[in-house]
């Protein structure tokens, strides 16, 4: 199985992943004024029940997903059991080979998706949303909600190296 990051998840990494904010290649560097970093916060884990985790069937099926500037793509979640899902996404709608594919997984209270090397957790879910933030590797966070049976969106948000806040919203509309 492929371990890349569905679209909605990571389709911002090329823009977001890079260094963070003030980070300074060793050319770059004046050792006489580099200044002590601060530790960044611990990234905020919530609590997951399987009962908030099942509210997200709403999720559950082929979606159609656009955003400005931004070529079609299709996404599939379908849940393989009560703590997973798998999610693909091809540029294709009838997903001959989908170019990738996850899974977003509760284990022992705590909901993740990505792989070794980017790795995203639940910090806030309800009947509505679920908000995912970077555990490692990657330095946006992103907000999925549903709008209706037939529609939700996912926005992401990051900042870039110079400290510059960003956000790009998609819009999923369910394919029959």
């Amino acid at each position: 199985m492929n371990r890349s990051i569905p679209l909605t998840t990571g389709a911002l990494l090329l823009f977001a992943c890079g260094p963070g904010p003030g980070a300074e290649s060793a050319a770059d560097a004046d050792s006489t004024t580099a200044q002590p970093m601060e530790a960044p916060a611990p990234p905020r884990v919530a609590r997951v029940t399987p009962e908030q985790f099942a509210a997200l069937h709403w999720l559950e099926g082929t979606w159609r997903g656009s955003g400005v500037d931004q070529p079609t793509f299709y996404e599939r979640y379908t849940f393989v059991d009560d703590s997973t899902i798998r999610a693909e996404s091809s540029p294709d709608s009838r997903f001959p080979d989908p170019d990738e594919a996850d899974t977003i997984e509760l284990r022992a209270g705590r909901v993740t998706t990505g792989g070794a090397e980017m790795e995203w957790a639940v910090s806030s879910i309800d009947d509505a949303s679920v908000r995912f933030d970077p555990l490692r590797g990657a330095n946006n966070a992103f907000v999925w909600t549903s709008e209706s049976d037939s529609a939700w969106t996912a926005r992401l948000t990051w900042t870039d190296r110079d400290g510059e806040a960003h956000e790009r919203i998609y819009e999923m509309r369910r394919m029959p």
